[in-house]
């Protein structure tokens, strides 16, 4: 009976100590300035950890590497599920637009049944980078900076729409929500009223890493 119970508890045990890992393909955005580049393996680390953090779990460790001339991240996890439901949510399209405020008739996307929004000549492609801040009693802030041809697109946006509101909309989601203001637009808009900084942060990464990294599942 002794030997029983006590395979028993190394059953247990093994099972405890179970895992398995979830390794994909990392392809980045090279045309990124350098300072922009490198930070992206971190947001991407960020961004993971609130993805298992989402579906009530943790990672066991992440790590970067390289197979072949492939950059590579490897995520230890405790299941298969979790493996299945991580790589679900990475490899899933990442969308972010940038609409107009319209009339109901002219609107692409209906939010609420009451807000209305059309399609610009902005595309994700014109979204260079997002930095995260600090805005004091505030809360926290987030600056969109622009490619130089998406500059020119937002520039003539605003000339054109003065009074109206644009629509941030990310994976479909409206997100923000800014009145348009002719004049003093270079290269950036800014997002004045998150509720925390953390929350800044969360955007900034969720954007930049959706903007300029792509994910396979190698194995």
């Amino acid at each position: 009976m002794q030997k029983r119970l006590t395979l028993l508890g190394l059953t247990i045990l093994l099972a405890a100590c179970s895992s398995t890992t979830a390794t994909y393909s990392v392809v980045t955005n090279t045309e990124l300035d350098a300072r922009y580049r490198s930070a992206l393996p971190v947001a991407t680390s960020k961004m993971i950890e609130r993805r298992l953090q989402a579906m009530g779990t943790e990672a066991k460790s992440i790590n970067y590497g390289k197979k072949g001339d492939t950059e590579t991240v490897t995520v230890k996890l405790n299941t298969a599920e979790e493996k299945e439901a991580l790589t679900e949510r990475l490899v899933d399209s990442f969308t972010f637009e940038i609409m107009l405020e319209s009339t109901e008739e002219e609107a692409d996307v209906v939010v609420a049944d009451t807000q209305f929004f059309r399609k610009t000549e902005l595309s994700m492609s014109d979204v260079y980078w997002v930095i995260a801040g600090d805005n004091g009693p505030r809360g926290g802030k987030a600056a969109i900076l622009f490619t130089q041809n998406g500059a020119e697109k937002m520039r003539a946006l605003l000339t054109e729409n003065g009074g109206k509101h644009i629509g941030l909309f990310i994976r479909g989601i409206l997100t923000a929500k800014l009145l348009v203001e002719p004049g003093g637009f270079e290269d950036h808009i800014v997002i004045s009223q998150i509720p925390t900084a953390e929350l800044a942060d969360v955007f900034a990464d969720d954007v930049n890493v959706g903007l300029h990294v792509d994910f396979a599942l190698l194995k």
